[in-house]
């Protein structure tokens, strides 16, 4: 099939952008070809909205709007519409198909495929050496991480006191991502310890690299939808520290290898809520549960491959009814 992929930058590098980057690249291994809205493509596949309809259309969407602090009911309207238009959905997380039909309602031809990453690229990524990164970290002999686009609902802040809590003394935290603001950043430089090191925004080899270094990776971000961060993580054989709200502790249930994580207890809600204000966590044992995953006949595998081929199963079938 001709594909087009709409509403996509594939030169960006943020979590929507950077999956259809892969996306598209197992898709082109699965022998299609990827074109522009001029070529007459078969299908198309759009992210999050449809700004150019030209073929039968298949949605993939990154979650909704809920922060009670936004218009959250206007940014959702474009994305209710193309809801509503499409052939069919595909959407990251159990949470979040309940999320969206919440607010939107059901409709059929609706898909939960969680995000998967690049295994073969990941394979030929050597462990990073990470005094390249900082000399200061040689005196360390384990190391944990955790990244993002540091937001309020991310809680980075939580991330580190998990970490100096939690973490044996012989360890270092290494923190990747823009984080907001200058006073953002004086709050959590006052909250860290020497042991932790801001890294910055680094590119994803080199955030492959670092994981496969790192013993843990901490995501206690709030009401998460399907993270890739997490997902090359647990690739890396990270052992992760989650929140149980949202789509992220559904990501190391689903492999078919044995995975260990630790989930945190937290509050699950579809919203509207301010997300910008999670709730406090408790890091306390009775709040804190440690689970490995069973090893299910059934499991999906998180290369992104599988990912294609569920894609093209549906652009299949919404092109053959057309």
């Amino acid at each position: 099939m001709k594909i087009y992929f709409d509403n996509v930058n594939f030169k960006a590098t943020n979590g929507p952008n950077n999956y259809a980057q892969k996306l598209a690249r197992k898709l082109t291994q699965l022998g299609h070809e990827i074109v522009r809205p001029t070529d007459v493509p078969d299908a198309q596949i759009s992210f999050i909205q449809i700004v150019n309809r030209v073929a039968p259309t298949l949605l993939r969407l990154d979650g909704i709007y809920f922060n009670s602090d936004q218009d959250w009911e206007a940014q959702n309207a474009p994305i209710k519409a193309a809801y509503e238009e499409a052939d069919a959905v595909t959407v990251q997380s159990k949470y979040d198909k309940g999320l969206i039909e919440h607010h939107f309602g059901k409709r059929v031809n609706t898909h939960v495929i969680r995000n998967g990453t690049c295994h073969d690229i990941i394979e030929q990524i050597e462990p990073m050496n990470v005094n390249a990164l900082d000399p200061l970290l040689s005196k360390y002999d384990e190391y944990w991480m955790c990244a993002s686009h540091w937001r309020p609902h991310k809680r980075l802040e939580d991330n580190i006191r998990y970490f100096e809590i939690h973490a044996p003394d012989n360890a270092a935290l290494l923190v990747f991502g823009k984080i907001g603001n200058h006073q953002d950043m004086t709050n959590v430089v006052n909250l860290s310890s020497d042991r932790v090191f801001y890294v910055g925004e680094q590119s994803w080899p080199t955030l492959i690299a670092t994981m496969k270094t790192c013993s843990t990776f901490i995501h206690l971000a709030w009401l998460d939808h399907c993270p890739n961060v997490v997902v090359d993580a647990i690739a890396c054989n990270c052992h992760l520290i989650c929140s149980t709200a949202g789509g992220t502790n559904e990501l190391p249930r689903r492999l078919p290898q044995r995975t260990s994580w630790t989930e945190i207890k937290d509050e699950e809600t579809f919203g509207p809520c301010e997300l910008y204000n999670p709730p406090d966590l408790n890091f306390t044992s009775k709040n804190m549960k440690k689970r490995t995953s069973r090893i299910l006949t059934n499991s999906i595998d998180s290369d992104l491959l599988k990912d294609a081929q569920e894609y093209e199963k549906i652009l299949k079938r919404i092109v053959s009814n057309i």
